[in-house]
């Protein structure tokens, strides 16, 4: 039997790294966050992305509503909260209310800023621009 608690700590940081690649950010710039230790005021499962609430969920019964739902009761401070999942064997998706869409692109553009703190490789590009 699958231990649930390694389970999710282990999707955790899986899904962390898949964020980081997937926005070309250095490596430890997304992390757990310290909500299991009873420290911090983060109820997020992953930090590291300004103004975003990261809702990690590692299962092969996913019910999208509820964990969008349990995105907005947790997310503080303004953040866009967004659910991030996957199934065994299945690629990593992101789910997000279409109206928080326009947020998730602002809170996304200001990692382009050096001054936001999340290190990023390189400065994200618009496809439709030539390099």
């Amino acid at each position: 039997m699958v231990n649930s608690i390694q389970k999710g700590k282990s999707g955790e940081r899986e899904a962390g790294k898949a964020i980081e690649e997937a926005l070309e950010l250095f490596p430890g710039s997304i992390r757990r966050s310290q909500q299991y230790s009873g420290k911090g005021d983060s109820s997020a499962d992953l930090i590291g992305l300004p103004g975003v609430h990261l809702e990690i969920k590692r299962t092969e019964k996913f019910k999208l509503y509820p964990s969008l739902d349990q995105a907005h009761r947790d997310a503080k401070n303004g953040n866009v909260p967004i659910v991030v999942h996957r199934q065994n064997k299945k690629d990593w998706v992101v789910v997000i209310k279409l109206e928080e869409l326009p947020r998730l692109v602002t809170a996304l553009n200001s990692i382009r800023n050096p001054n936001h703190g999340t290190r990023i490789k390189r400065t994200l590009r618009n496809p439709a621009q030539p390099t």
